[in-house]
């Protein structure tokens, strides 16, 4: 079983679900093209607000545990009742909390997390108090299989570093999420430490920003950024976009020169040896974010779906069907 180390900020997570917020249309606003608006002065009743943990490194732990992978979180929590809340609540999860350091005399993290009912999108409010006093002991990055940073705070450009040289030193793969804080306050280390790193995820706004800090080409393309990061020297780039989904990008090109028209009531039967491309261009086609269109469109009745997202390919009746052998029991 493979052993995962997560690194960086654990919080106590409130949702506060609402539909009374009036969304804003800004796109001459290339970093934020949307906001949220409430009336100043006023209460507004949340009836199904929840708690949960969070935190990136803690959003990967838990879903690697539910992958079967071995766990174990590296981050601070305050000597207080939601410290302890946390702990427990990781115990739970099966997350190993063996690596949590308690900083004393300080407040464990929180977030406040408004949640418009109309669209899904949220906006975090994120209050750091334990991981602003967390410092890196590369005791702890040792035997593991993976490691992955997010959410560093304090002095975090040194807790990068260390992280970072103890991987290498111990040729251990890095996933990499930067929080936009520190893409703020210094994008060319944040691109930098990319250089080094299996593995980046980031979310498009975080992109734009990290980019066009670096003085790299911006757009709105999402395949034109994934490239873009890929030059900082990282092996595989995640770029997400809220409820659009995500798309990922490792460098390879596996199609070249593609020319296929299907009229309708036709039949057409591809055939190829294995590793081709047969799988890969009906996965494009089908729009599934793994694989992207650098160049060229996809045209399906009069629509260009080149950049559609896979359930709205799905409504205009595009669909994907797996052969299977039948099974013949006893």
């Amino acid at each position: 079983m493979s052993k995962i180390l997560t690194i960086g900020s654990v919080t106590k997570d409130t949702f506060l679900p609402t539909a009374e917020g009036v969304i804003l249309e800004t796109p001459e606003d290339l970093l934020s093209q949307k906001k949220i608006a409430f009336e100043l002065g006023a209460k507004y009743h949340i009836s199904d607000k929840h708690e949960t943990l969070g935190g990136c490194p803690i959003n990967v732990a838990a879903g690697m545990v539910k992958l079967g992978f071995q766990v174990q979180c590296y981050a601070p929590i305050g000597s207080d009742e939601t410290g302890k809340w946390i702990r427990a609540e990781l115990e739970r999860q099966g997350i190993d909390p063996a690596h949590l350091v308690v900083v004393d005399g300080h407040f464990s993290d929180a977030s406040s997390i408004v949640v418009d009912k109309k669209s899904g999108e949220r906006v975090i409010f994120s209050g750091h108090d334990a991981s602003e006093k967390f410092e890196i002991s590369t005791e702890n990055i040792q035997d593991f299989d993976l490691v992955f940073i997010g959410d560093l705070s304090g002095d975090w450009k040194k807790n990068l570093e260390l992280i970072t040289s103890k991987a290498k030193e111990k040729h251990v793969p890095v996933a990499f999420n930067p929080r936009q804080k520190a893409i703020q306050e210094d994008s060319q280390k944040i691109f930098e430490a990319s250089s080094i790193c299996k593995f980046l995820f980031i979310n498009k706004d975080e992109a734009l920003e990290l980019l066009s800090s670096n003085g790299k080409e911006v757009t709105e393309d999402e395949p034109q950024l994934l490239r873009e990061l890929k030059k900082s020297g990282v092996e595989i780039v995640t770029l997400t976009d809220g409820v659009r989904g995500a798309w990922a990008f490792e460098g390879k090109e596996i199609l070249h020169g593609v020319n296929l028209t299907i009229r309708t009531g036709e039949t057409h039967v591809l055939f190829g040896p294995n590793g081709s491309g047969k799988t890969t261009l009906l996965m494009t086609i089908m729009g599934f974010p793994k694989y992207q269109v650098t160049g060229g469109s996809i045209i399906f009745r009069g629509v260009d779906i080149t950049r559609m997202p896979v359930d709205e390919r799905a409504r205009l009746g595009i669909g994907m069907s797996f052969q299977r052998p039948p099974v013949v029991r006893g």
